[in-house]
C-alpha cells in the first residue's frame, strides 16, 4: 500500500511538472515572438539602426561590457595605510567638515569613494542597511535622469485601471506603451505622482535565494538590492541616457549590459 501511494505521488508530481515545463516553454515562445517583432522594428528604421550601432561603440569605449568581476568592497581605511599616507590623510582630514564625528571619534578614517579591493563585504545585513540609503540617492538620481531623457516611469495598477475604466477597454487589452508615462508629465499631476511605481528594495528570500544558489554564500557578489529602470520610446533617448548618467559626477558606473 505504502509503495503504491508513493506511485502515485510520484505520477502526479512527475505530470505537474512536465506541465509546468510545457506552460513555461509557451511563454518563453510569446515573449520571443515579442522580443523579434519589437527588434525588427526598431532595425527597420534608421535612426533606431544608427542608435544601436552607436550604443554599441559607447559601452565598448567605456569598457565595462565584458567586466565579469564586480564585488561589493568595503571603503579603504586610512587609519590602516603606511605611516606617510595616513599622516597625509589627517592632515587633509582636518579641512573636511563631511566626515562623521563617530567614525573620527572611534579611530575608523574611512576614504569617500575609495574601496578597499582587499575587503569584500561579508554581511548581508551591512548591504541592506547601505542599500536603504542607497535607494533614496539613486531615485533622486533617477528623476532628475528622467526629466533630462524624457524617461518614462511605470504606473501603479490603480492608475492603469482607472485609465480603462474611463476609455471603456477592458484592462488585460490595455496597451503596454499605456502603462508608463513621461517623468515630466508625472511630476506635474498629483494623482498620476501618486501611483508612479518606483521598484522596492530585492526582497530578502530572493537575496538568500541567490546568495544559496549562485553566489556561494558571498554577500560581496550581491549587487543588485537598491534597483530600478527607466523606460524609453525611441533609441534615441535612451542612447542620450546613457551619456547623461555616465558623465553624472555624482554617480560612478561600475559596469555596463548592452543587451541590444
Amino acid at each position: 500500500t505504502t509503495g503504491l501511494i508513493s506511485l502515485a505521488l510520484s505520477m502526479v508530481i512527475t505530470v505537474l511538472r512536465i506541465r509546468a515545463v510545457q506552460w513555461s516553454k509557451k511563454l518563453l515562445r510569446q515573449d520571443q515572438r515579442r522580443y523579434d517583432l519589437l527588434w525588427k522594428t526598431l532595425y527597420e528604421a534608421e535612426d533606431s539602426k544608427a542608435c544601436i550601432v552607436h550604443l554599441e561603440k559607447v559601452v565598448r569605449m567605456i569598457g565595462l561590457d565584458d567586466k565579469d568581476y564586480c564585488r561589493q568592497h568595503n571603503r579603504l581605511r586610512a587609519d590602516k595605510m603606511a605611516g606617510p599616507m595616513r599622516d597625509r590623510y589627517l592632515s587633509e582630514a582636518t579641512r573636511n567638515p563631511a566626515i562623521y564625528s563617530l567614525f573620527w571619534d572611534i579611530g575608523h578614517w574611512y576614504l569617500p569613494g575609495r574601496p578597499d579591493p582587499r575587503s569584500l563585504v561579508v554581511s548581508a545585513d551591512q548591504l541592506y542597511a547601505q542599500a536603504a540609503i542607497a535607494n533614496l540617492l539613486l531615485m533622486e538620481r533617477l528623476k532628475i535622469w528622467a526629466e533630462t531623457c524624457s524617461g518614462m516611469v511605470s504606473l501603479g495598477a490603480k492608475e492603469r485601471n482607472l485609465g480603462t475604466m474611463d476609455s471603456g477597454r477592458d484592462p488585460s487589452d490595455l496597451d503596454p506603451a499605456d502603462k508608463f508615462v513621461k517623468w515630466s508629465d508625472a511630476k506635474q499631476q498629483a494623482d498620476m505622482l501618486h501611483n508612479v511605481e518606483w521598484a522596492a528594495l530585492k526582497r530578502h528570500s530572493r537575496a538568500i535565494e541567490k546568495l544559496l544558489r549562485s553566489y556561494g554564500n558571498m554577500p560581496s557578489r550581491l549587487l543588485d538590492i537598491s534597483r530600478n529602470c527607466l523606460i524609453f520610446s525611441d533609441m534615441t533617448h535612451l542612447t542620450n541616457c546613457l551619456g547623461v548618467i555616465v558623465t553624472d559626477e555624482n554617480v560612478r558606473v561600475e559596469r555596463l549590459k548592452n543587451r541590444m
